[in-house]
């Protein structure tokens, strides 16, 4: 068994540091590094200068913790982005062991960590939703102890407001809370009823969460959030249902399935509060590719406590367990400082000594994919659409795209945007309309992409 719990613990800090050892590929990473240095030059978090005209509503940073890490970070290179992004990944699995290993043994509580990563891989980019992903843990880890013991966790109400300044998903730690008093009240009906002091007490801890994020830099508009990027959910694919062939999905779902067959053929009844976190874990699951990380995350101490009713008790130091999970985080940290990678992927990289001798102020028909890099890397041009969806209105988004694919208007569409260049995917439909429709020229290529020029006149 601890042989079984060392070589998982290899196993996760090689995957993490291999995972991070080819660069950043997320698109939208570059964008929240722009965001982290425009607040470290202007103190201001709600600014119209977009770094786009064609914005119809302010930026907000309300992800401003994790923007300002980012920016700093990026000083040193996308190097020092790629490292900061590996350690958040090792405090990511010192979390998930540190809470688990309370209530089960060594070699369950390392599966369940590494189902858990890989469960939630498709969304561990060095994004502020990493740290959603760490405080989702840690919440939820001190909400079970407060199952245990019924000691409120008063800390927990500061770290909602810290939350609310990372990322749009701060309003889980209020809502997990929510979840676990509510099935402590199921549990504790009969014998010793969760009532009167008791209860006021354990609900002020998620209502001071939620009265705490309506004071952050960004205010009371932090609320407004979630309705404005979601008019933007069609057009963002992470936000779309996952299909069974996503492995990370199939992955979480079986761990659930096996969660609840566990508690089928298990002789003592299932405690409220498992049953109601196990239904929260499955909506998240099911909800949008973006929330499948949380459901495999929820699930772990679940998955953990199933695994352990078929895994024969051993006694291991849980001291000794969260430090070698520690130890193999920092190696893996160590692994990519030596390695040294700080390469931006699936950005045209080889197109920079052509765009940067643009005029400043040029207008570039852009990919999607290639908006966020080109605020950061040329912020001198002018993108026509980046990841910031919620800047934009949902009738511009909705006509880019129809112009992306080249569908009937898009001459209209590019003839508006004033755009004399454009930096698309060599296989854009687009792009090929303005080569043979309107005779743009190729003015320099990636084997992925093309920089368009339009006739000169």
């Amino acid at each position: 068994m601890r042989w079984g719990s060392w070589a998982v613990v290899a196993g996760v800090s090689l995957t993490l540091a291999t995972q991070t050892r080819s660069g950043i590929s997320d698109p939208d990473t570059f964008w929240h590094i722009r965001a982290g240095e425009q607040l470290l030059a202007t103190g201001n978090f709600t600014s119209a200068a977009t770094g786009t005209p064609f914005s119809s509503n302010p930026w907000v940073l309300h992800e401003w913790v994790p923007e300002v890490a980012l920016a700093l970070a990026a000083r040193a290179g996308l190097v020092g982005v790629v490292v900061g992004w590996q350690l958040a990944l090792a405090v990511l699995v010192v979390a998930l062991v540190a809470t688990t290993s309370k209530r089960v043994t060594a070699l369950p509580t390392m599966v369940a960590a590494a189902v858990a990563m890989y469960g939630a891989s498709g969304g561990l980019a060095p994004r502020p939703q990493l740290v959603s992903f760490i405080l989702v843990v840690v919440t939820l880890g001190a909400w079970l102890d407060t199952a245990e013991d019924g000691r409120p966790r008063w800390w927990l109400a500061p770290l909602s407001w810290v939350w609310a300044c990372s990322h749009g998903f701060w309003f889980l730690g209020p809502g997990i809370g929510l979840v676990v008093i509510l099935g402590l009240v199921i549990e504790r009906r009969r014998t010793s009823p969760l009532r009167g002091k008791e209860l006021v007490r354990l609900v002020s801890i998620p209502a001071a969460g939620l009265l705490l994020a309506l004071v952050t830099p960004v205010g009371p508009r932090l609320l407004l959030v979630p309705l404005q990027i979601s008019g933007y959910a069609q057009f963002v694919t992470e936000y779309l249902p996952s299909p069974l062939s996503y492995s990370p999905y199939s992955v979480t779902l079986v761990a659930l399935v096996l969660v609840a067959v566990g508690w089928a053929v298990r002789a003592q009844p299932v405690r409220a509060t498992r049953v109601l976190l196990w239904c929260l874990a499955l909506f998240f699951t099911l909800l949008y590719a973006r929330t499948v990380a949380l459901g495999a995350l929820v699930a772990a101490p679940l998955f953990a406590e199933t695994l352990q009713l078929v895994v024969p008790p051993r006694v291991f130091s849980r001291r000794a367990l969260v430090t070698a999970a520690a130890a193999g985080g920092l190696v893996s940290v160590a692994v990519v400082v030596a390695v040294g990678s700080g390469v931006a992927q699936r950005v045209p990289n080889g197109l920079d000594r052509q765009l940067a001798a643009l005029p400043d102020g040029t207008v570039v028909y852009d990919d999607y994919a290639y908006g966020g890099w080109l605020l950061w890397a040329h912020p001198n041009l002018r993108p026509v659409i980046d990841g910031r969806t919620e800047i934009y209105t949902v009738a511009y988004v909705r006509t880019y795209v129809d112009s992306a694919d080249a569908k009937p208007g898009w001459q209209a569409t590019l003839t508006r945007s004033g755009a004399r260049y454009a930096l698309l995917p060599t296989d854009s439909p687009l792009g090929d309309g303005l080569v043979h429709q309107l005779r743009w020229t190729v003015v320099g290529t990636t084997p992925e992409t093309r920089l368009l020029a339009a006739p000169t006149g």
